[in-house]
């Protein structure tokens, strides 16, 4: 994979980045509007930048590949999020019962889509084992032992520049100091990363994964659509007092989670394994509402609770094969954090102890999200 490949994950950071300060300088400077606004010049600016780039298919195929591997990820999780969505919405659908089902659905599906012999469909007929074809390196998402230190380097004055940028208007010697410390933050971290890299297992899915998180936390702490969506899910009952549109934050909920499913589906492919297997990510669902328990549902605690699932999964075989010890140690240690985290609110039910005040409340177990 050369230099060229990369090129379409900085096209994409850029875009976002690009989009954040035009938001952040319309709340600073500019006459206040409404947020629906900001979404339509940012989806005007998503479209622009797709019709160039289909535009240029002819030109340079190889860097349309990775960001459709990517954008089709999370359009079909969206629209199989957006199933269920509807039918909570409209139809009173219990998630859990439709979310289930679908899941053997799925499963079901992608199952015969392998192994269909009589026509083949997606299996690989080469293969030993039901699978798919592997998709073409121009789709990979680039590994961090493939980034030179040069190119830190130019990211880094990057960010210098664009803080003193944002920064021009007001620049005293705490800004100044919080700018060099974003550049030699972003210049430590990039050289970190590089540096423990090991086989070309560190991919750049962990960039996407930061900016998911982010864009999230943002939408959800920042935005008046976000806010009617905490509100829904809090207590439909006053969203709707309030003049929400209950169904259509319901729908939204499940069709966003399911976006964010599939950019976590698209990131293992083009990350890990380029190839699609039967019942392949069977399991990372469930470990997902174990890490959202952990994290208490904050998206910014996801990263932490999300390091120390992964890291007790992907530490699991190595234990096993170099020490000798049971897998079934680290599902022993996982299913203790479950219980110790959801011990609060069983103790609670228990005893019947009130939830109280936020401020004399009784904090009988606590987590990254408080």
């Amino acid at each position: 994979m050369d230099a060229g490949s990369i090129l379409p994950l900085f096209a994409a950071i850029a875009i976002i980045v690009a989009i954040f300060l035009f938001w952040r300088r319309r709340r600073r400077y500019g006459k206040p509007t409404d947020d629906r606004q900001t979404w339509v010049i940012a989806v005007a600016i998503a479209v622009g930048v797709v019709i160039w780039l289909v535009l240029g298919l002819s030109v340079n195929a190889a860097f349309l590949h990775l960001p459709l591997v990517i954008l089709m990820g999370i359009a079909g999780g969206f629209l199989w999020g957006a199933i269920p969505g509807l039918l909570k919405a409209f139809t009173g659908a219990h998630e859990v019962i439709t979310t289930i089902m679908l899941n053997f659905i799925g499963l079901l599906v992608v199952d015969w889509l392998i192994k269909s012999q009589d026509p083949i469909l997606l299996g690989n007929p080469g293969a030993t084992k039901p699978e798919t074809p592997e998709i073409l390196p121009t789709g990979f998402l680039p590994y961090f032992n493939e980034i030179t230190v040069p190119m830190v380097i130019v990211a880094a004055v990057t960010m210098l520049l664009l803080n003193l940028f944002i920064h021009r208007a007001n620049l005293n010697a705490r800004n100044i100091r919080k700018t060099l410390l974003i550049a030699a933050t972003t210049f430590l971290g990039g050289w970190f990363l590089i540096s423990i890299t090991v086989n070309g297992e560190l991919h750049f899915g962990i960039v996407l994964t930061l900016i998911a998180i982010w864009l999230v936390d943002w939408f959800l702490e920042q935005t008046t659509p976000g806010f009617e969506l905490k509100m829904v899910g809090t207590n439909q009952d006053a969203a709707r007092y309030a003049g929400a549109n209950v169904p259509w934050n319901i729908f939204l909920a499940m069709a966003l989670a399911g976006g964010l499913a599939g950019l976590a589906g698209a990131v293992e492919m083009a990350g890990n394994t380029h190839h699609m297997e039967p019942a392949l990510f069977a399991n990372i669902g469930f470990d997902a509402i174990a890490v959202a328990l952990l994290a208490r549902t904050n998206p910014r605690n996801t990263l932490w609770a999300g390091l120390l699932w992964g890291g007790l999964l992907s530490g699991a075989a190595l234990m096993q094969s170099r020490a000798d010890i049971s897998v079934d140690l680290i599902l022993i240690v996982q299913a203790l954090i479950i219980m110790f985290i959801a011990a609060d609110q069983i103790i609670r039910y228990l005893y019947r102890i009130p939830e109280g005040h936020a401020d004399t409340r009784i904090t009988l177990t606590t987590s990254w999200g408080g």
